[in-house]
């Protein structure tokens, strides 16, 4: 089977980086020719390993740089982009002529009618990969968002794939309410499964987060949470591994609490194991997700993880009170769920361990087979 994969570019460290490139690498060496097709990855080094199998395709249509323009530019930069995208990808899909063209949400809105239907015009059957809430991305919420939905037309092409994979019952739930009926489940893989865990390792007093710092991970909350327990729990501290918009923010925020000899920024880590490991328990304070691998990275390192119930993905993965504790979208109750794991070290520790094994049953091997499966169904 030959397999087109798009998407815009690949050197954010991030799960749909991660995961779009894990799948690659194993649709490669396991038989079958593989294409990632990029629109603005330039010489930008990729963030994760790829197979050398799989053929990689750039478009140079370096699409980020309508920011750099004025307003009143941005209208006609985006036009031309649009159709120098129309002809680039056409030349590729006439080059691969693909079997199955496998597209990612949210971060190709602006080019997805266009991949689906050209995609359609060269006989490809299409799949799309929802890696995000549907309704941050896919319901306008204001004017100049409604513009861009009628130029881009994304639901227009979204109702002619062949088959789209969600990766929660909640995120499929809301597809299908918007007109998406042929939608299906297929969650993220571990990126990593470690075998020897040393919970020596593990410094006092550490609660880790990892991600991207930007607004929809509302790591603010988790410092306004910190902050109503600092005094009480002096020991604790909390490191923070990712980069994002919202970093001078957050660390102008930390100063303004006098918490910076407390609350540490890293940039982003390749050695994420080490970090799990070295915590006592993580915490996700975010208003959505498409599913929260770091959760499961988590778990499948042994220690417990507090999470906001958001849509979707904490609470299809966390069994509260069993394998993690979920928390209300609000500082109070989230300070009250990381409090818990501060206090209750022995039921801390049983979580972290049933938390592993709970988190075993994503490991790649098997969702890998499941992703190959879904792709191989629309040939049927």
């Amino acid at each position: 089977m030959k397999v087109l994969f798009f998407t815009i570019q690949l050197s954010t460290i991030g799960g749909i980086e991660r995961t779009l490139i894990d799948k690659a690498n194993y649709m490669a060496t396991n038989g079958h020719d593989v294409f990632v097709v990029t629109v603005e990855q330039g010489t930008l080094p990729y963030s994760y390993v790829i197979d050398k199998k799989v053929h990689l395709i750039d478009l140079g249509i370096f699409y980020y740089h309508r920011f750099r323009l004025p307003i009143y530019k941005r209208l006609g930069f985006c036009l031309h982009a649009r159709e120098r995208f129309r002809v680039s990808f056409s030349e590729v899909l006439e080059r691969v002529n693909p079997d199955i063209s496998v597209i990612t949400t949210p971060n190709t809105e602006n080019f997805l009618y266009d991949a689906i239907s050209l995609s359609k015009v060269f006989n490809a059957k299409v799949i799309i990969e929802s890696h995000l809430f549907f309704n941050y991305h896919f319901v306008p919420n204001g004017f100049f968002e409604r513009i861009i939905q009628l130029m881009y037309s994304p639901m227009k092409g979204l109702r002619q794939a062949d088959l789209l994979i969600t990766l929660t019952e909640g995120d499929k739930s809301s597809w299908i309410k918007h007109g998406i009926q042929n939608a299906t489940v297929v969650p993220n893989p571990l990126p990593f499964s470690p075998q020897n865990l040393d919970k020596r390792q593990a410094q006092e007093g550490r609660i880790l987060y990892v991600g991207r710092l930007d607004k929809q991970k509302r790591v603010d909350r988790l410092i306004d949470a910190f902050a109503l327990l600092a005094d009480k729990y002096p020991a604790w501290t909390i490191d923070i591994f990712g980069e994002g918009t919202c970093q001078t923010q957050l660390e102008k925020q930390v100063k303004h609490l006098k918490l910076a000899d407390r609350i540490r920024f890293h940039g982003p880590t390749n050695c994420v194991i080490e970090e799990y490991q070295q915590s006592q328990f993580f915490v996700l304070c975010s208003d959505y997700e498409g599913f929260g691998l770091v959760l499961i990275e988590a778990m499948a390192c042994g220690i417990p993880v507090v999470s906001t119930d958001c849509p979707f993905g904490p609470s299809d993965i966390i069994e509260d009170g069993l394998t993690g504790l979920l928390a209300r979208m609000d500082v109070q109750d989230l300070a009250a769920k990381m409090e818990w794991m501060i206090t209750h070290e022995a039921e801390r520790n049983m979580m972290g361990v049933r938390g592993r094994h709970a988190a075993a049953k994503y490991e790649k091997e098997e969702v890998m087979k499941e992703w190959e499966r879904a792709y191989m169904s629309v040939l049927k």
